[in-house]
């Protein structure tokens, strides 16, 4: 439920389209904002159906109370104002109710069934200051280089921690590199996405940009604060609490990073085992890892194959696996459906912003009028013009205002749209872990039944069967961890989802809320407004 600017003469604030649109119109004040519960399973009400909400009630009512509703509206009427809507606030009107819209065909989508477990309790909480420059020195000698960093307070009850409050100091390459060791050590989790990178505005650095970025990364650090693994794992612990100024030169961290992949290693290893010198199967270790992460070839081209011929397919999925599955596909609905939202967001920030752009050209045409009337010696009609001019700009800073604040109400959503493409990322790793352990158990099934003729009498050697046992044990060995691996990343992908939808509910409504409320605030500081420039506007045109 988002609120609009006045639409008519006589109308209090409206909630829906204008008129004439498919939309029905619900007509609600600030004080209804309050007591207004954005609980979806509380409300079984299809899009364009109109209810009210009763003071304090918490649920919704029928729409047949909408008569007694307008018998009083909050707001006076403005007198003298011309009743057409101006084509700025059709379009935000508009905005608004499309945005609405999207949110709740976003929650009917969703099943009451995989509503998903409430938000995770946050763990710390992050404060990011304002970037500064900082100046090093450079690889060239005689040279500096410079950049901008942030200090980051970090405060946080975990007996853990070496301290209740942590302050560090963090450029953005820093967060690219906690993001990527954070993928590394939880695999099959469904992380925050962290801020994008943006070359072009990180040379240009302006305050707005570096602003937004701050926000940006307070955000990201507080959403891993919410996400149960991510907040306990020591990754984010030393990142956050060591006070070396450079993160990546700091030992406890170089120790958490996992081992880059060695192309010459990978090489040599892929000739042994092409000439039979190499081993026959990965270690317990290597196969609870991708094979990308050991530098294996071979294993990755078998399983390739495997995946070529289906080898997932042709298995009977467990409950849980079919249940995982089918979450995939749900995933894709909600990045579309998240798209949309985000578009629409977008749409009604601009808006708001064209809406305030216009508001100030038209204080600017009264600057222009009122210089003209000063110069013509009509001085009492030129400081009249002047005041309708600080009235109009008045009205333009609320409305900039408000398109800052709809802007930060949204953030939300397009961080849930970034985080999405991570989500779905985390259920493929359980598919490549199940893949992994289907391949060594298909190559431990050949081996096993190669061992076993070759233990017939007289088939072969004692040394070519002790090392076919040999190899038989070593892969034995590794696709009993590979499926162990699956599945810890199969419970972890079932506790991720349920969090997922809860933590996506939680940031929706919330966004939602913020956005009503904001909005609805700034809908009475402008008609405060508006009704002093329209006392001033009277005065001038009763000259």
């Amino acid at each position: 439920v988002i609120p609009s600017l006045m639409s008519q003469q006589n109308d209090p604030l409206a909630f829906g389209d204008d008129a004439g649109s498919s939309h029905q119109h619900v007509h609600y004040g600030y004080q209804d904002m309050e007591q207004l519960s954005l609980d979806p399973t509380q409300a079984n009400h299809a899009p364009n159906e109109s209810s009210v909400l009763p003071h304090g009630s918490g649920v919704y009512a029928e729409p047949t109370q909408e008569a007694e509703h307008h018998a009083a509206p909050l707001y006076p009427p403005i007198p003298q104002i011309p009743s057409p809507l101006p084509q700025q606030q059709t379009a935000l009107h508009g905005g608004l109710a499309n945005f609405a819209q999207d949110l709740d065909i976003f929650r009917l989508s969703m099943p009451e069934t995989v509503q998903g477990t409430p938000q995770q309790q946050q763990q710390f909480t992050c404060v990011v200051m304002p970037a500064e420059k900082v100046h090093t020195a450079s690889s060239v000698p005689g040279m500096t280089e410079s950049y901008h960093a942030y200090a980051i307070v970090t405060r946080t009850a975990l007996p853990s921690w070496p301290s209740h409050e942590c302050r560090v100091v963090r450029r953005f390459k820093d967060v690219v590199a906690l993001s990527d060791a954070l993928a590394a050590a939880l695999p099959g989790c469904m992380l925050p996405a962290r801020p994008k990178r943006d070359a072009l505005g990180a040379r240009r650095a302006g305050p707005d940009f570096l602003e937004a970025r701050r926000a940006a990364l307070e955000r990201y650090l507080n959403r891993l604060a919410r996400h149960a693994q991510a907040a306990s794992s020591e990754v984010v612990q030393v990142w956050l609490a060591a006070a070396d100024v450079d993160v990546r030169a700091c030992a406890a961290w170089a120790r958490l990073q996992p081992p880059a992949p060695c192309s010459a290693k990978s090489l040599r290893r892929l000739l042994k085992q092409l000439v039979g010198r190499g081993p026959a199967a990965p270690t317990a270790s290597e196969a609870a890892r991708p094979a990308a992460d050991s530098g294996d070839v071979l294993r990755m081209a078998r399983e390739r194959l495997a995946a070529l011929q289906g080898v997932t397919k042709a298995v009977p999925p467990s409950p849980l696996e079919r249940e995982l599955r089918d979450e995939a596909a749900r995933l894709e609905e909600v990045r579309r459906l998240l798209g949309g939202l985000a578009a629409k967001g977008g749409a009604l920030a601009a808006a708001v912003r064209s809406a305030a752009a216009a508001t100030s050209d038209m204080a600017r045409a009264l600057e222009g009028l009122a210089a003209y009337e000063q110069g013509h010696g009509r001085s009492a009609e030129a400081a009249l013009e002047a005041g309708a001019a600080v009235g109009m700009a008045q009205v333009a800073g609320a409305r900039t205002q408000a398109a800052a604040q709809a802007a930060a109400q949204l953030a939300p959503v397009a961080d849930l749209l970034a985080a999405t493409p991570g989500a779905l990322g985390a259920l493929e790793a359980r598919e490549r872990a199940l893949l992994t352990a289907l391949t060594l158990e298909h190559d431990l099934a050949r081996a096993q039944a190669g061992l076993e003729a070759a233990q017939a009498p007289g088939a072969a050697a004692a040394a070519r069967v002790a090392s076919l046992t040999a190899s038989t044990a070593a892969l034995a060995e590794a696709a009993g961890a590979a499926r162990g691996e699956y599945s810890r990343l199969a419970a972890r992908n079932a506790e991720e989802v349920r969090a997922w939808r809860g933590g996506m509910r939680a940031d929706l409504l919330g966004a939602a809320r913020g956005l009503a409320g904001a909005q609805a605030a700034s809908a009475e500081r402008e008609q405060a407004l508006w009704l002093d420039l329209h006392a001033r506007l009277s005065a001038l045109s009763l000259r």
